[in-house]
């Protein structure tokens, strides 16, 4: 993964709180935060912000994830397009990866050039949860 993509995706998790507060109010609660979620109509907060773990998760509706995902779903961002508005809001330049595209060959990981080592890249730091949505392609 790019060395300046994974600092975005270091710093918004270490940042988590600072990341989400742009978008709605959090209350202090305990060791972490929580707030009204934007996803879904309520009176009572249900969205709990663990700074610790880098992650959020309504219990009201079920969405959470990390401060990428919540810029996502906020913004209506593709992931790339996140890891930039983050990039911007941090000072951090993503610099474009000098390798070339690797060759299809012909599984479902191989159809985005390096999507395999970013899910075990993933799924090793446990830090950036990331979905996926596979679609046949005709």
């Amino acid at each position: 993964m790019n060395q300046s993509v994974q600092a975005v995706i270091d710093r918004s998790t270490d940042d988590i709180v600072d990341v989400l507060a742009n978008y709605i109010d959090l209350k202090r609660s305990g060791t972490g935060y929580k707030a009204c979620c934007p996803f879904h109509d309520e009176k009572t907060p249900s969205l709990s912000i663990s700074e610790q773990k880098g992650i959020w998760k309504c219990f009201g509706c079920g969405e959470g994830g990390s401060a990428i995902d919540f810029v996502m779903k906020m913004e209506g961002l593709e992931f790339i397009e996140a890891v930039k508005k983050l990039a911007n809001q941090f000072h951090i330049t993503i610099h474009k990866s000098n390798k070339p595209a690797e060759k299809p060959s012909g599984n479902r990981d191989a159809l985005v050039p390096g999507l395999f080592n970013q899910k075990s890249e993933i799924r090793k730091q446990k830090k950036v949860f990331v979905h996926l949505s596979l679609h046949k392609v005709i």
